[in-house]
């Protein structure tokens, strides 16, 4: 019998099954088991009122006695720290990329906004202050693209 929570999972609710990880009581070691997503006692609901990476949706997940037969453990699932960390490095990555394409985003429509807002009879893009900020907005994308770029090439030439 599995009993546990555990939040903030990604697309949770959307999933058949789940491989689920604990500590063995016998030994200490990680123990893996696959759990029907219909199982009794299995519960994941939806995290609400996120403010990012709306994409994903993550949810809370509980199991309240759940029966999972032997043939259910992954027995072969022994070294979780290396995969974790793995998984978690590329995903670091591509929260990096995501704001980035917002940063550029943002710029883009400032650009497009400031180019046709007319202030005194001529765009405010045409004014110094306004110039001098996109320009900051623009190196700051620039070197937002520059260090995830130079992330990527790390550790695809020496790994995470």
């Amino acid at each position: 019998m599995l009993n546990g929570e555990k939040f903030w999972i990604g697309n949770a609710t959307l999933g058949d099954c789940l491989v689920w990880a604990r500590n063995s009581a016998e030994n200490g070691r990680i123990q893996a088991f696959y759990v029907d997503g219909k199982s009794k006692g299995y519960s994941a609901s939806k995290i609400e009122g996120k403010y990012s990476l709306k994409s994903v949706q993550n949810a809370s997940i509980k199991l309240e006695n759940v029966f999972v037969p032997e043939c259910n453990r992954l027995e072969n699932c022994i070294d979780f720290t290396m995969s974790t960390a793995d998984m978690l490095n590329q995903s670091r990555l591509y929260v990096a990329w995501i704001a980035t394409g917002i940063a550029a985003g943002a710029y883009e429509a400032a650009l497009k906004y400031t180019l046709k807002r007319q202030q005194f009879g001529k765009p405010i893009a045409q004014f110094q202050l306004v110039q001098e900020r996109l320009s900051r907005m623009l190196a700051l994308v620039e070197c937002m693209i520059s260090k995830v770029v130079l992330i990527s090439l790390a550790e695809d030439l020496y790994g995470p």
